[in-house]
């Protein structure tokens, strides 16, 4: 087959980015200045109508209810038997013979009962693959992060890797 489907690619194991959370642990303060992301000019309609993330999620428990990977007994949610997103045909078609890829970059909040909800876009692409790497993530199914063995909501960072190969 001349084309090489989506790859999906969960950085749900450990080292998640999480940009604006990492914290030193001495001072308390960001090791990273977030950024905000920034939509690629080649966005269509339905990409713009995904909304970009804020450059920073000020998330934990004791906050706003929501875990991070970063907490303490905060287990990762395990997404099983998702299937990556294909390229769109009109991506395929206006790409014809020649090799690129993309990466989309989602945010999503995966809530105690393991449904995904809540997508926002950390890294765009364009070429209505933010639109179409959004949609099929919120179909995903997860197991629920949990903490002391009690299903929490948690924000998660996927990223969704698209590639031609001719």
């Amino acid at each position: 087959m001349r084309w090489q489907y989506a790859l999906l690619s969960l950085a749900l194991l450990g080292g998640l980015s999480v940009p604006g959370q990492r914290t030193n642990p001495a001072t308390g303060s960001d090791q990273q200045t977030p950024t905000a992301p920034v939509r690629n000019p080649h966005s269509t309609k339905a990409d713009k109508a995904v909304p970009l993330c804020p450059a920073m999620f000020d998330d934990g428990l004791d906050k706003d209810g929501v875990a991070t990977v970063r907490e303490d007994n905060v287990t990762d949610p395990k997404g099983e038997g998702n299937v990556p997103p294909q390229i769109p045909d009109e991506v395929r078609r206006e790409f014809l013979g020649r090799q690129h890829s993309w990466k989309v970059g989602l945010k999503l909040l995966i809530g105690p009962d393991g449904k995904p909800q809540d997508v926002c876009i950390t890294e765009s692409a364009g070429y209505g693959l933010d639109a179409h790497a959004a949609q099929t993530v919120l179909k995903y199914k997860f197991d629920p992060a949990t903490k002391d063995g009690k299903p929490v909501p948690i924000r998660v960072t996927i990223f969704v890797d698209f590639k031609i190969v001719s």
